[in-house]
Formats: structure tokens, sequence, C-alpha cells
């Protein structure tokens, strides 16, 4: 896959790999993805879906594991969103039974397929990473471009990786960062994009990412490059 063909790329499985190429021989080797991204990544596409869900808390549940990434989730605050995950995906089999002959997740109803994805961001680790479970993109649905977006926005381009430079993060970059990933306003970030430039910084690929209109969510590599 060359960097044009990953930019454009509305497939999230084949988005998600493209860092593994790295990994394969290329001259400057990524590391790979933490536990925390993954979490994250699991937790931001199962908010492209979770609306469709009925069942009590699951928003709330969702919520939780978001903060499990940041380790922000006290240990029976995340058993309790693990136990409303489960539920949610009983009362979805209770009411709408999936047969054993159509039992693979692109022939069930649209509101278990967001059920899976919400267990899948309470429960994802380290060593299974988001995506690479059978059949979980099958699970978004028409959301994949969205979902392919949500890869790109917590990993960032493999073909063009981005380092900091400490001037960069000056007082107000840094207070300006930390507001928008805790408050999630990430419509102020081509404030910040003005403020890094402020402060000296002459990323293209940093600057143009802050002021994308894209998709941003919580693992934003940028804002994580400056955190």
């Amino acid at each position: 896959m060359t960097e044009a063909e990953w930019l454009a790329c509305d497939d999230p499985g084949r988005v998600n790999r493209a860092p593994a190429f790295k990994w394969w021989g290329f001259a400057e080797p990524l590391a790979r993805p933490s536990s925390r991204q993954t979490r994250l990544l699991a937790v931001a596409c199962a908010g492209l879906v979770v609306d469709r869900l009925s069942f009590p808390g699951a928003r709330e549940a969702l919520g939780a594991f978001e903060r499990h990434a940041d380790g922000r989730c006290a240990p029976a605050d995340l058993r309790a969103a693990r136990v409303v995950a489960e539920r949610c995906l009983q009362d979805c089999d209770r009411r709408a039974p999936v047969e054993r002959r159509h039992n693979y997740p692109g022939a069930y109803p649209a509101e278990r397929k967001a059920a899976l994805l919400l267990r899948e961001a309470g429960r994802t680790e380290p060593n299974v990473p988001v995506g690479q479970r059978w059949g979980y993109w099958d699970c978004l649905g028409g959301h994949c471009p969205a979902a392919a977006g949500l890869v790109r926005d917590i990993f960032g381009n493999p073909f063009r990786p981005v380092a900091a430079d400490p001037a960069w993060r000056t007082s107000d970059v840094l207070a300006l960062a930390r507001g928008i990933y805790d408050e999630k306003a990430f419509d102020r970030l081509p404030i910040l994009a003005d403020a890094l430039q402020d402060a000296g910084c002459d990323s293209p690929g940093l600057l143009n990412h802050l002021r994308e209109p894209g998709e941003h969510v919580r693992g934003c590599w940028a804002l994580d490059l400056l955190l």
C-alpha cells in the first residue's frame, strides 16, 4: 500500500494494518500500538454506532471504557460497565435471536452489531489488537469509512512520522492541548495549530492534521505527541 492509497482507503481493516508494514522492513520502524491506543480505537468505533442501542446505560458504559483506556476508571466502575455491555448483548439476543446458520457478524441485526462493538470496547487487550478478531469490521456496516478515519487519527501517518520539538511545548500550547483533550473540544484544534505555529512549529503533517475537518477523538496522535 502506498501513502496515497493509505490516505484514500475507506477500509479500516486495511488502514489498520498499514502501520504493520513498517514493522516488516521499512526504513524507520514504528512502535507497536499501545494498549491505550488499542482501547481508544475500540471505544471510538463503538461510539459510531452506540446510538443504535436502547439498553439503559450503554452510553455510560462506553464512557467508562474510555476512562479505563486513560487509567481513570475505578475497577468497580469498569466491572459494572462490562456487565452492562454483556446484558446489552443478551437483550439483543433475547429480542432477536440469531440463527446458528447465520452466526457471523455480517448477518447480525444492526443493534446486535453495536452491542458486540460495545463489549469489544470493554474487553480489548493489548495482546489482541482491535480489528484482528474475526468479523470485527463487519459490525460497523456503513460506518467503515468513518472508522478508517479514526484509525488514521489515532495512529497517524506511518509514511511520515512526526517528532515533536520540545520548543513547541510552550505553556500556551500545553494548556490548549490539555483543555481540548480533557473537554473533548476538538473544534478548538485549529486554534492549537495557530499556537503551535507561533511557537515555531513548521511540521506540515502536524499542523494540517490539527486543521483538517475530519473526525478527531481521544487518542488523536497529534494531541498525544504534544501531551
